[in-house]
This record gives structure tokens, sequence and C-alpha cells, in this order.
């Protein structure tokens, strides 16, 4: 979330200028901008429709976060069972030369033994990196969802309080009269 525009937004949901923050949106990639933009653009349909968006695209959003991560996290469930399986070849390796060779040729036994524990380590450090580094990228995607989370509900929270200010003053028209002024390509945007 870049600072900068986050402040903007915030300048622009607590002045009640839906169309400015939709406007700043369009010139964001950030996953947030992509939320809020989406949600925002049913302002003119009532809070809890905004409300329903924001929840639905904000899952959308978070789940975009992982679904790369999903590669990294088999690769470190089934590094160490490639591992083990060697373990177990290596193993049969070294039985099979004591089988044929008799127990006076150790070379042969510990070239089998040697492949079990090379293919065990092998298996072991990669599984490990791998699921080090699935764990570190899963909780950056937690805080960033989180953060997105709390960000969103606080201009939620926000947009609630002023169209129940607004709704509450004398001469307000009623609720269902209530439509922002957006431009038509923000009104057809979702």
């Amino acid at each position: 979330m870049p600072p900068r525009w986050l402040e903007q937004v915030r300048r622009h949901v607590y002045r009640g200028d839906i169309k400015a923050v939709l406007d700043s949106c369009d010139g964001q990639s950030a996953m947030l901008a992509r939320i809020l933009r989406a949600g925002l653009s049913r302002y003119g349909e009532g809070m809890a429709e905004v409300e329903k968006t924001l929840e639905s695209v904000g899952q959308i959003e978070a789940g975009t976060l992982t679904q790369n991560m999903r590669g990294l996290g088999m690769i470190a469930s089934l590094a160490p069972m490639l591992g083990f399986l060697g373990t177990v070849t290596g193993m049969i390796k070294a039985f099979n030369a004591i089988a044929v060779a008799g127990t006076s040729h150790a070379g042969l036994v510990a070239s089998g033994i040697s492949e079990a524990l090379l293919t065990t380590a092998a298996g072991l450090l990669v599984g490990i990196s791998a699921w080090a580094l699935f764990n570190v990228l899963r909780g950056r995607a937690d805080r960033l969802t989180t953060a997105m989370e709390a960000v969103t509900f606080e201009l939620f929270e926000e947009l609630s309080v002023q169209q129940h200010r607004f709704l509450s003053s004398p001469g307000a028209p009623l609720a269902d009269d209530v439509k922002p002024a957006l431009t038509e390509d923000h009104e057809n945007a979702v």
C-alpha cells in the first residue's frame, strides 16, 4: 500500500468525495486500490452493497496472495518423502550387495548406505528450506491481508458515519434518493 496514495484516499473519504477516491484508485495497481474501487463503485446502491462487495473482492485479492505458494508447500511436503524413498532404495542396494557378495565387501555395502544417507539429507534440506520460505511468505501475506482489512474497515466506517450524518440532517433526501455524483464509467465499473 503506497503510503502517500493511502493518505490521499483517506483525505478524499473524510471529505466524502467518492469520485475522487475512485479516480485515485484508477491509477493504482495495488490490491487495496482494486478492493476500494470495486466496493465504492457500488456506493450508490447503499452501504450494505458496498460492504458486501468490499468483503467479496477482499477475499479474492487475499486468495491471489497465497495461490502461488501452494506449489512451494507441496515441495516442502514431498521433498522429505522423496528423500526417504532414496533411503529405502539405498538400503535395498546395500542389503542386495551383502546378499550377493557376502559381508566381506564393505565397500559395496557402504555405497548403498551412502546413497541412502545422501538422499535423506537432500530431501530434508529441500523440504526444510521450502517449508521455512513458505512460512515466511505466508506470514507476509497474512500481515498484508490484515493491514488491508484494517484500512478498508476504517474507510468503510468513515463513509457509514458520513452517510448517517447526511441522512440525519434536516431536509435530507430519503435513502432511496441518495446517489453520489459518479461518472458513467465508474457506475459501470464492476
